[in-house]
């Protein structure tokens, strides 16, 4: 079944079947300015205009139309008749010409001279019906190609009124009119599918066979890069991965090249220390400290920086000490600083003629 659709954006009208709205669920494309919508969203109900009784005794076009048809004589006619048909003819014809799309409701003719009709008529002799039908169609295709040609010209015509010589144009009812332009098709928009029977027979160019060696250098590539980035942030890597120093030191034996402890001061933290008096020598003193490492990792020993101050907390001496100087005798073996391990730290210092009551320490890397 044919159904009535409108464009929601150029505000076209245009048939549609239901065997189009069920192709692509409703979807379809607008012929005119090419947007898709869905049709049945924008159906269109199609309602009779209603003509309006006119008090001067005017006619229908469409009844215009049809007394033109049957008033046409055959060849037997007096010539009478076939004039004022010819006329009447004519001034349907001028008037289904320059009625806009917008509904007319109501259409008086008036002639403009009074037709007389022939006091005595011959007898005339039915035209047959074929001949009748074919000038039916002719008047249709004249019509539909005037309003065709007049909607060319204007897809919103403006609403006037046409003074002629033979007919009298008068819009009386507006309801009528919105109904009757809602009807208008478009003759010219057609449908057209979002998808068509070309779209089906496309297909995708065909890959080369080569096409995966192109795979494979992006592979070695992005290999060569991460093992590139891994080792020149090997020592980050390792204190963010303790379980992979060991690995990495048995890979730089063979690529020669150095994996340091990790140096991180701030990760060192003084946990006791101590300045005595050795007793029976006023000039010895005697340093004790301990430190821990608060690193998830193992540490590089740090260097000590030893600060001996007097009352008035000036600087009387300062001395930095390397590891194997600071470390007691039990600990001179050990090279670095476990993680979460102490350190213990022994010194024995002759002041001489120094005279100092305070002191400070100081650990770090260089």
């Amino acid at each position: 079944m044919n159904q009535i659709t409108r464009c929601p954006n150029c505000s076209t009208s245009f048939r549609v079947t239901d065997e189009q709205l069920a192709a692509h669920q409703g979807k379809v494309r607008c012929g005119r300015c090419s947007f898709i919508f869905n049709a049945r969203d924008f159906l269109q109900r199609l309602e009779p205009a209603a003509t309006a009784p006119s008090n001067t005794g005017g006619i229908n076009p469409a009844e215009a139309t049809e007394k033109a048809i049957k008033a046409i004589p055959s060849d037997k006619t007096p010539r009478t008749a076939e004039n004022s048909t010819a006329r009447v003819l004519d001034t349907s014809t001028r008037t289904e010409t320059h009625i806009s799309k917008e509904a007319v409701t109501s259409i008086a003719i008036e002639p403009a001279f009074p037709v007389n009709e022939p006091a005595d008529k011959p007898d005339q002799s039915p035209a047959p019906a074929k001949d009748e039908r074919d000038l039916q169609r002719a008047l249709a295709r004249l019509i539909k190609q005037t309003r065709r040609q007049k909607t060319r010209k204007s897809r919103k015509p403006n609403r006037h009124t046409i003074d002629a010589s033979n007919a009298a144009l008068s819009i009386t009812d507006n309801t009528a009119a919105q109904n009757a332009n809602s009807a208008a098709i478009d003759s010219e928009a057609e449908y057209r599918p979002i998808l068509d029977d070309t779209d089906d027979l496309f297909l995708p160019p065909k890959r080369s066979r080569w096409s995966w060696l192109w795979s494979l250098g992006s592979l070695l590539l992005t290999m060569s890069l991460l093992a590139q980035l891994a080792y020149n942030y090997r020592l980050e890597l390792s204190q963010e991965f303790p379980a992979l120093r060991p690995k990495w030191l048995v890979l730089c034996s063979h690529l020669a090249c150095e994996m340091p402890l990790p140096r991180q001061a701030d990760l060192l933290r003084s946990e006791w220390s101590e300045l005595t008096y050795i007793p029976d020598h006023p000039t010895l003193i005697q340093v004790k400290a301990t430190l821990r490492n608060l690193a998830p990792f193992e540490q590089a020993l740090p260097k000590l920086e030893l600060t001996l101050t007097d009352e008035s907390e000036r600087v009387v001496a300062k001395k930095i000490f390397r590891p194997a100087e600071y470390l007691a005798q039990s600990d001179t073996v050990q090279n670095s600083l476990i993680a979460n391990d102490e350190l213990h730290a022994f010194l024995q210092l002759d002041l001489g003629t120094l005279n100092s009551t305070g002191y400070s320490l100081y650990w770090f890397y260089d």
